[in-house]
């Protein structure tokens, strides 16, 4: 497994995922509530989280069009660059 380096990348990538839907979901509403924005304004991060999975659809025929590869090495960097503008 870890001489192949498409089976590598293919899993830090979902585990990179995975942690960051974690740390979103868990961690998100916890920092609004203890910042003094409030119940409604967790739960409106986490509804916001949830309404991007309705994006799949429109990211999948981007997939098609553009490739793969492209959409998401452009979905990463728009990721990181919101991060690290919040």
């Amino acid at each position: 497994f870890v001489k192949q380096p498409r089976l590598w990348l293919a899993w830090l990538i979902a585990f990179g995922r995975s942690c960051f839907w974690t740390t979103f979901f868990v961690y998100g509403p916890l920092f609004m509530v203890i910042t003094g924005e409030g119940k409604l304004a967790g739960g409106l991060l986490v509804s916001a989280g949830n309404a991007l999975l309705f994006m799949a659809i429109f990211w999948g025929r981007a997939g098609r069009r553009f490739g793969g590869r492209r959409v998401m090495t452009f979905a990463y960097f728009a990721m990181a660059a919101m991060l690290f503008a919040a």
